[in-house]
């Protein structure tokens, strides 16, 4: 019923929902900018950003989707939440510098379509070691 009325939703509707399933990234990346420390910033945003569980993760997906419009924001959204510690960590020389924050983005994503939690951790690891430089 909940994607039957998705699909009827206006666009502005759409917009919305985007927004609003994008409040747990936000606290996430409010929480990271208040962190000192460069790499650990960039770390709780890239192991916990996508505060969404797998069912919210596939209707943002699928929101994204219905337009380009939609599709924009989706993109705006994610890339307003990543780019300041990725920038910070760049500056810092913690993370590779040819490292775009789109890269960064598809890979979170890619930990997040584990198929559990020890498997997502354990992706992110291996992920964040090749992503961190060491400091000049």
């Amino acid at each position: 019923m909940f994607a039957t009325q998705v699909l009827r939703a206006g666009l502005e509707d759409v917009l919305h929902l985007l927004e609003d399933l994008a409040a747990g990234a936000r606290r996430v990346a409010a929480e990271a900018a208040d962190s000192a420390d460069d790499w650990e910033a960039f770390r709780t945003v890239f192991t916990q950003g996508c505060a969404l569980d797998e069912a919210e993760l596939r209707l943002f997906d699928a929101l994204c989707k219905t337009s380009a419009r939609a599709g924009e924001q989706g993109r705006l959204i994610t890339i307003s939440l990543i780019t300041p510690v990725t920038d910070r960590a760049k500056s810092s020389g913690l993370l590779r510098q040819d490292v775009t924050t789109e890269d960064v983005a598809a890979f979170m994503r890619m930990a997040d379509s584990t198929s559990d939690a020890r498997q997502r951790q354990i992706t992110q690891q291996v992920l964040l070691t090749g992503l961190r430089t060491q400091r000049p």
